[in-house]
């Protein structure tokens, strides 16, 4: 499968049944660019490049990542949202302590997004979240 975008560089890759979702950094690693694809045949689709994306979840054709756009004199962190492949985007956290997530882990009915200095969950497929712990079985399976 060719990269979409000459140039940059891979980042983030994700996978559910139907869908492959890959973000990649600019070659001056000041933004990011989404892609998916429906299956390993079909081209590549842009999706968006509106700030630096860390982490990337893909779920039952929702895509959920964490996004960085630059505020005069800091960094906001949020949890974005789309239930259309990414046609529209909905904030469903901005994250408290500029904790960057870099991750997310699905168990036992939860989402888990974690980061460089917190961890937070969601119970509904990502549209609220709420700080939390990193369950055991994460933090061993990403070892």
């Amino acid at each position: 499968m060719p990269f979409p975008y000459l140039g940059s560089y891979l980042h983030n890759i994700s996978i559910d049944s139907t869908v492959i979702a890959a973000t990649f950094f600019t070659s001056d690693f000041n933004n990011s660019i989404l892609y998916v694809s429906t299956d390993l045949n079909s081209p590549w689709k842009y999706i968006d490049s509106s700030g630096l994306i860390y982490g990337l979840h893909i779920h039952d054709s929702t895509i959920i990542i964490s996004r960085a756009n630059y505020i005069p004199g800091y960094w906001q962190q949020r949890l974005c949202k789309s239930s259309d492949m990414g046609l529209t985007w909905d904030t469903v956290y901005t994250i408290p302590d500029s904790s960057i997530i870099f991750d997310f882990h699905r168990y036992n009915n939860k989402l888990y997004a974690s980061g460089d200095k917190s961890v937070f969950s969601s119970a509904d497929n990502g549209s609220t979240w709420a700080p939390d712990t990193m369950p055991t079985y994460c933090i061993y399976n990403k070892v």
